[in-house]
């Protein structure tokens, strides 16, 4: 009966640090997770941010070009009325 007792305790012990192990790792998994999660958020935003940077890049060389347009009408014009 006594050496059952010790059994029972032995094994009870290897469970509990098993399970200590376990929680241990899954508490740093969960700590990980979260941080990639972050991360993840992080780059999402700046992804969009430069997205919106890239679409105001476009915007300000079709208003370049529209004014380049312009300004090569008014030399064509003032070239032909010098002539």
């Amino acid at each position: 009966l006594k050496i059952k007792a010790e059994r029972r305790a032995k094994l009870l012990h290897h469970v509990m640090a098993e399970y200590n192990a376990m929680t241990k790792e899954y508490e740093i998994m969960k700590s990980e997770t979260s941080i990639l999660q972050q991360r993840n958020t992080e780059m999402y935003e700046l992804m969009v941010k430069q997205e919106k940077q890239v679409e105001k890049l476009e915007q300000n060389v079709q208003v370049l070009e529209a004014e380049n347009n312009e300004l090569r009408r008014s030399r064509i014009i003032d070239a032909s009325t010098k002539q």
